[in-house]
């Protein structure tokens, strides 16, 4: 299970989309696999797995309309 988890986390990155546990739960799910951990164990893989890390690049903030931030 662990390995489709991390599969399923991957094909979302590499697509560039949202890949956290829920998103994961779904993709899980549209891959046939009904019997999936729940969103708290998905969270738990992730992290083990060393799997938490945010995508590089522009990022913005609620509220500003700065188009990137200087990296500390």
């Amino acid at each position: 299970m662990v390995e489709a988890v991390k599969l399923a986390r991957f094909h979302l990155y590499n697509r560039g989309l949202f890949c956290g546990a829920q998103a994961i739960v779904w993709e899980l799910e549209e891959m046939g696999l009904e019997d999936h951990p729940s969103v708290r164990t998905i969270n738990r893989i992730l992290s083990r797995e060393e799997l938490t890390h945010r995508r590089p690049g522009v990022t913005s903030r609620k509220g500003e309309n700065i188009q990137s931030f200087p990296r500390k």
